[in-house]
């Protein structure tokens, strides 16, 4: 899970003044500060017979072309959002071809400016920072470019396959990134950290196979109608795969699934049960409107947000979540709908701009929180998948993780396997680490990018060590 690429997001209401509307096709960057970095965002608008469309570029996290789920246009008002990675963004037309606006995502708000971009001047290149654990080549094993047949989903995934030298047969790994749209190594603020754990795994032993997600980078589909149960046929596509590769161990291929990915592993598992192991890095333990609930305390605790802050927040999103979690789609959003309701009545009636960016807010709020994707995951149980998973389970935590909280989530995890009876489980939340296995002061999210370690290394071989002792 990316820092851009988080599960929550706040529901805010605010008032705005209007100028005259603006044209917003085209290119506009801006950039994200938070504690002092700076993410810097290209969007990109088209204009079309039916409406404004776009997509937009992370260059820092190396994300292209990661199309906006929907773009809403309104006198000097912008609001797009991305529904997977639950973001919305809520801008105002200034002159001199800048938006003034406000970034939300993670349980907290960002403001963030842009300014529309001349052809040929922009800044969609970031300069590269070499972090010390990634892998230079020469390696001293074989990788090799392979394609991945989804044969029911129509879709093939581009990946590489990495195998030990010698002759094997050797245990195979599949790894499962988290949420939002990313490729194969899994890359945030110059790490990639799938590269870093395939290369160590590798070099010890385990052959391993990680891919792009569906419609990222090579790999063809939509990223943007899945939900977590079709993640869980690409990965399970993957173990067929590796279950038809000369030198791989074909009763020791296993998942390993880092945060989203340790809830579409089991998923994975329940569609391929002779899998050998499964590794939960950050896995879900718990019902996901808890963790959310859980997540947007702990984010917005080191981020700095104030507890009353915090708790509106928190009382607003667990009504939403309870509304979309029991309750049929349409009353879930005729619930969301009052919500918007009292706040317009709030509003002068006088003040028709502001009553007409509550409006919009509506609309893109309802989009987000009602997109298949998101309604799978807020309604996801882990206990009963989990309970159906036999093979040996290796569940790791960072304890200073604030997007999946470690003692909650493994508890769960251990609880559901246990139940189901399973006995080949070892849990244990590590020392010091955050949600991406760096060793961290705080485990906020703003620190991902300032830490040079990619993953630590004695999780890494904690997880090789594992693996290579199943019998």
């Amino acid at each position: 899970m990316k820092v851009l690429f988080t599960l929550c997001f706040l529901v805010f209401f605010g008032e705005f003044t209007a100028l005259a509307q603006p044209a917003f096709e085209g290119s506009w960057e801006g950039a994200l500060n938070i504690q002092g970095m700076q993410l810097p965002l290209v969007v990109h608008l088209n204009n079309t017979k039916t409406g404004y469309v776009g997509k937009f570029d992370s260059p820092k996290q190396k994300a292209y072309d990661i199309p906006l789920t929907s773009v809403q246009v309104q006198s000097d008002t912008l609001i797009f959002t991305v529904s997977n990675a639950q973001i919305r963004y809520q801008g105002i037309y200034t002159s001199g071809d800048s938006i003034v606006g406000t970034f939300t995502q993670a349980g907290r708000q960002l403001p963030m400016n842009l300014k529309r971009q001349i052809a040929g001047k922009g800044t969609a290149q970031v300069a590269t920072v070499v972090r010390s654990q990634t892998p230079a080549k020469p390696y001293p094993y074989q990788t090799k470019e392979v394609k991945v047949k989804n044969k029911n989903a129509q879709l093939q995934l581009a990946a590489t396959l990495s195998m030990p030298a010698g002759k094997g047969p050797f245990p195979a790994a599949i790894l499962i990134s988290g949420s939002g749209p990313q490729n194969r190594n899994s890359e945030v603020f110059d790490h990639e950290p799938f590269l870093v754990l395939s290369d160590f795994l590798t070099r010890q032993g385990i052959a391993v196979l990680r891919y792009d997600d569906r419609g990222v980078a090579g790999s063809t589909g939509d990223f943007n109608t899945a939900t977590s149960a079709d993640f869980a046929t690409d990965a399970a596509a993957a173990y067929d795969f590796l279950a038809k590769t000369k030198g791989i161990d074909k009763q020791k291929i296993g998942f390993i699934g880092h945060s989203e990915g340790g809830m579409i592993a089991p998923l994975a598992y329940g569609l391929r049960p002779n899998a050998g192991f499964m590794v939960l890095l950050a896995g879900v333990g718990i019902p996901v409107d808890a963790l959310l609930l859980e997540q947007l305390q702990a984010v917005g605790t080191t981020e700095g947000l104030t507890q009353t802050t915090i708790d509106s927040q928190l009382l607003i999103n667990k009504s939403i979540f309870g509304w979309l979690k029991h309750l049929p789609v349409e009353q879930a959003k005729d619930s969301i709908q009052a919500l918007f309701v009292t706040a317009l009545n709030r509003l002068p009636i006088g003040d028709v701009e502001a009553r007409q960016q509550l409006e919009l807010q509506q609309k893109s709020t309802l989009k987000t929180y009602t997109d298949p994707w998101f309604l799978y995951f807020i309604r996801y149980e882990p206990a009963p998948v989990l309970s159906q998973v036999k093979c040996p389970v290796l569940a790791l935590n960072g304890d200073k993780d604030v997007q999946v909280i470690a003692k909650s989530n493994l508890a769960g995890i251990e609880t559901a396997l246990q139940k189901g009876g399973n006995t080949q489980v070892q849990v244990e939340a590590l020392a010091g680490l955050n949600h991406l296995f760096q060793p961290s002061k705080t485990g906020a999210v703003s620190e991902y990018a300032e830490i040079d370690i990619t993953f630590d290394a004695a999780a890494m071989q904690k997880i090789s060590d594992w693996i290579l002792k199943l019998k």
